[in-house]
């Protein structure tokens, strides 16, 4: 049970834009080459991701079944299970204005982040002069500090506080994930401007003469086991800037790199040190490391078949794969991955 929360969780932050650290990554590096005229938005990823993370999630699902409940019979929920259910939900009580608000500011952010600048049609952020049109950051600030201006008890006793208040974001948020995302971007400017992205990508266009899907599957696979020893973010913060230079070099859209690698770093299940859940579940569970490693691996073959089938199906048409498009042109003859 605990292993598969570990793996549900980290295939399901793949979904979004913003749901795992390799996402953001991608995100930042996207807007940082090729400043945001690519044809990721949140809209068609989350098209393109969802499919592909169900099907994964299933298939995760049929090799615990292989694995472990081959041999034995499952009985339905006991009463006793049923009753502990029964109980925590009555201990959550009728829904208050402060839960109210808060899922119609999420439900609003997730609209926002969708209909941003949408491929598809006209999106919110065109009202805007192209100079100052939102970013996604900005849909949260703003969201964020409605947040702080509600109050939490509109209809008294007064004074209210907000929704959020700042000693409690102070005390509950997770300051050393916003230093390693912050780390993270200093470490993907750095490899860039040093000159290793460059280098590290020149030494990976030996292979180009490899059909391109071969070159998806082994970027694929070297992302999906690194992360396994090191964060997924770290991982993807070195990575990716490496294989957009190997698409630079040999004149391919770079999503049909950096798309499949993004989505390899989220695939850790065989060791603890990876994400956050594998840690969690490392820790609770009292596992041992033998205890990840066969259910790991298998979960890691099929997810990475899954992202390059995916990939195929899905991602060459929702992002326009099969051309060369003009921003990446343009970058391919600037100086910054020269």
């Amino acid at each position: 049970m605990y292993i598969s929360i570990s793996s549900s969780a980290n295939v399901g932050t793949t979904t979004t834009l913003t749901s795992g650290g390799p996402n953001l990554v991608l995100a930042y590096v996207l807007d940082e080459w090729y400043h945001e005229r690519t044809s990721v938005d949140y809209l068609n990823w989350l098209m393109f991701a969802a499919p592909g993370s169900l099907l994964t999630i299933l298939l995760n699902w049929i090799i615990f079944k292989y694995l472990y409940l081959r041999k034995h019979k499952v009985s339905k929920t006991n009463s006793k299970a049923n009753n502990v259910l029964q109980e925590k939900y009555k201990q959550l009580g009728t829904l208050r204005f402060h839960e109210i608000a808060v899922v119609i500011l999420f439900v609003t952010l997730v609209l926002l982040w969708m209909f941003r600048d949408p491929q598809y049609l006209r999106g919110w952020s065109t009202i805007f002069p192209e100079k100052y049109r939102p970013r996604d950051a900005a849909v949260v600030i703003f969201m964020v500090a409605v947040l702080f201006f509600i109050p939490s008890r509109p209809f008294g006793p007064y004074p209210s506080p907000g929704l959020i208040e700042w000693p409690k974001v102070q005390n509950k948020l997770v300051w050393s994930v916003i230093l390693l995302r912050g780390g993270g971007y200093a470490v993907a400017k750095a490899t860039q401007t040093s000159g290793l992205s460059a280098y590290l990508g020149n030494m990976f266009t030996k292979i180009n003469g490899l059909p391109v899907v071969m070159l998806i599957i082994i970027f694929a696979i070297i992302a999906g086991f690194l992360t396994e020893f090191a964060s997924n973010s770290t991982t993807a913060t070195i990575v990716l800037p490496v294989v957009a230079q190997v698409a630079a070099s040999i004149g391919i859209n770079p999503l049909v790199f950096l798309i499949p690698v993004t989505m390899a770093c989220s695939m850790c299940f065989i060791l603890p040190a990876g994400t956050p859940a594998n840690a969690l579940v490392y820790e609770h569970a009292g596992l041992k490391p033998s205890d990840m490693v066969i259910p790991g691996l298998l979960m890691k073959v099929t997810s990475l078949a899954v992202i390059v089938a995916n990939l195929n199906l899905l991602g060459y048409p929702i992002f326009g794969l099969s051309t060369t498009p003009d921003w990446a042109r343009a970058t391919f003859n600037s100086t910054l991955i020269s």
